[in-house]
């Protein structure tokens, strides 16, 4: 058997020059010093604190020794059957198969999750729009019910205010022409129209235009009976005709 010639290696190799002289990548070096084949050394380079040196001792004696008896950086990879490789394809078929039903199924339930979550939030808008309209409706029903209450006041104080100013003017013989609508519920007009027919007993200011009308003679103008707001524009419609 020839001897095989080493070379002189020096004492410490960098990861480049291991590589080199193994004829092996670096990675492969690294994975031998981890397995406890080449031994090492923090560099300590500046700027690299990961740089490793190997011992060139351990290197030439890897190199020295018979390829077939060399430990085994790398398994080889174990011959398959075709039946097994097969088999393992359909597992890893079933497997993914399995895998995209899970996927599908919660897919399915977050669209069902949602799905509820959309419609609880649309029923909640129709139960808060339900309550608003409800408040509206009530809050338009009390207001009626105050204006119904607030002209029905008013309605009652101005028949008071009549009934007052009708016992004023029954404590005196003449009237003003106010005093006289007051007294009788006609309009200013109805008493200035009674005034120039002659219908009651009233006497003009012909300085200040004002007329004073009895309170007797308006009361007893038409037939002895208490002169109305109902009455008053036929009896006046009659008299005028009668003239």
């Amino acid at each position: 058997m020839k001897n095989k010639t080493i070379e002189v290696l020096p004492e410490w190799m960098t990861s480049s020059e291991a590589a080199a002289a193994l004829q092996k990548s670096e990675r492969t070096v690294q994975k031998m010093a981890k397995r406890g084949i080449l031994k090492w050394k923090s560099a300590n380079r500046p700027g690299n604190p990961t740089a490793r040196l190997y011992d060139a001792r351990d290197v030439q004696r890897f190199l020295s020794t018979e390829p077939s008896q060399r430990p085994v950086i790398e398994p080889t990879a174990a011959r398959t059957e075709p039946g097994a490789l097969a088999v393992r394809s359909n597992r890893r078929e079933n497997a993914v198969e399995t895998r995209l039903e899970k996927a599908l199924g919660t897919i399915e339930l977050a669209y069902q999750f949602f799905a509820a979550q959309k419609d609880e939030r649309e029923a909640d808008r129709q139960r808060e729009k339900d309550a608003r309209e409800d408040a509206k409706e009530r809050w338009m029903a009390e207001q009626k019910r105050l204006e119904a209450e607030r002209l029905e006041k008013i309605a009652d104080r101005k028949r008071e205010e009549r009934e007052k100013a009708r016992e004023r003017a029954c404590a005196l013989p003449w009237l003003t022409l106010k005093a006289a609508a007051e007294f009788s519920g006609l309009t200013r007009a109805q008493i200035i129209s009674l005034c120039e027919t002659q219908t009651v007993i009233a006497l003009k200011d012909h300085k200040s235009g004002e007329w004073r009308i009895n309170r007797a003679s308006l009361q007893l103008s038409f037939d002895g009976a208490p002169l109305t707001l109902q009455r008053a524009p036929e009896l006046l419609r009659a008299r005028a005709a009668k003239a």
